[in-house]
């Protein structure tokens, strides 16, 4: 009875109450590590020797004690700071890896030494393991990914899928380490084309990095992560086809007096609806190019398009850059059934590396009676530099 009460005693306060566990059983390898850790961490000369004696006799007790060796190497390297520990914290980290103490400890030992590779392979350790740490850390991770040489050993682990993926992608949204950094971190991640929230992700990266002035490296990213690879100028020319990935496809206006709803006309083919319930203005539908300098024609085919100049719809491509006006044309009148092919031409200011391509409401009073709609539009290069 006594022994059976020694030894639930012990297994009973060695989380809650070591010390207490201790008086229990003085070989208790739990209880003496865990001692030996507050012990150590108190950082003085007088805790580090006591947490040095109890770390040995836990190790001496089970050898595989992770807290043990942790403990130990914390002891020693405050009694004699210029003694090298890592064997003693390494071992720790070789039991097991969920002792965060220890694999913090290898950061900063890792950092020391400049092996920013095995530094981040830590941080990662420790991002499995604890999400009190993850979420103290993370935010020295996102301003580290400044540094082009940390940015690309960030990569390298982003590349393996971690589980803090998406946490980290949120926080680098706002951290935004330059356009050169984030376009490689983002590059490195491995998003889902059938993921809701992977497509979100990379919708909400391409616009950071329109905004930040790098189109190409946003389009680049499109073209890797949809696999289009496709040299028209316009994706989903007759909206006939599932998308949304703004900016590069069609941003589509659903609001209840201002709507742009794919459907067919009257002839039982693919147009785009354009829906004014309100005599509102704005964009029924929106998409970003990226045409080289140069000059081109823009071709349309319009339907049930009624009214004067003024409360037609207008089509219009604008700098992105700038907001500078390439061209702005009312959608001209056109019959219900066939509709009517227009041609526009425009030219591409080298100044001007994305375009806005915009269908616009017009300038409407009262309620729109009929449904026009719009298909079919193309974007063709008519110089030899637009074409290379």
């Amino acid at each position: 009875m006594i022994l059976t009460f020694v030894v639930t005693s012990g297994l009973v306060f060695v989380r809650s109450d070591p010390e207490l566990a201790l008086r229990f059983d003085a070989h208790n390898s739990q209880a003496l590590e865990r001692v030996a850790m507050a012990l150590a961490v108190k950082g003085t000369p007088g805790s580090a020797r006591m947490a040095e004696r109890l770390a040995v006799r836990s190790l001496l007790e089970s050898p595989m004690s992770g807290e043990g060796a942790s403990a130990l190497g914390f002891a020693r390297s405050i009694l004699t700071p210029a003694r090298d520990e890592s064997s003693t914290f390494k071992y720790s980290a070789q039991i097991t890896r969920r002792d965060v103490e220890t694999q913090m400890w290898l950061v900063e030992h890792y950092v020391a030494l400049g092996d920013i590779a095995k530094a981040l392979e830590t941080y990662d350790h420790i991002f499995r393991i604890s999400d009190e740490y993850r979420a103290k850390l993370l935010p020295i991770l996102l301003q580290a990914s400044a540094q082009p040489q940390v940015a690309h050993a960030i990569a390298a682990v982003l590349a393996s899928n971690p589980p803090w993926k998406a946490e980290f992608f949120g926080g680098l949204l706002g951290a935004f380490p330059g356009a050169e950094n984030f376009n490689l971190l983002v590059n490195a991640m491995r998003f889902s084309r059938t993921d809701p929230d992977d497509r979100n992700r990379v919708s909400l990266a391409m616009a950071q990095l329109v905004e930040h002035g790098r189109p190409d490296f946003a389009f680049a990213l499109y073209r890797r992560f949809t696999g289009n690879v496709s040299s028209s100028a316009i994706r989903n020319p007759r909206f006939d086809q599932a998308g949304g990935l703004t900016p590069f496809e069609w941003s589509l206006s659903e609001n209840d007096s201002l709507s742009a709803q794919p459907g067919v006309n009257d002839a039982n083919a693919p147009v785009l609806l354009l829906i004014n319930r309100g005599g509102q203005s704005g964009d029924f539908a929106r998409q970003l190019l990226v045409l080289r300098a140069g000059t081109y024609r823009l071709a349309f085919t319009t339907g049930n398009i009624t009214g004067s100049v003024t409360e037609r719809p207008k089509i219009e491509l604008r700098c992105n850059s700038d907001t500078r006006t390439l061209t702005s044309t009312a959608l001209p009148a056109s019959p219900a059934l066939g509709g009517i092919r227009s041609i526009i031409p425009f030219t591409v200011p080298s100044s001007c590396p994305a375009q806005w391509l915009s269908i616009v409401a017009g300038n409407q009073i009262d309620r729109q009676s009929n449904n026009p709609w719009v298909t079919d539009i193309a974007v063709d290069a008519s110089s030899p530099s637009a074409r290379r």
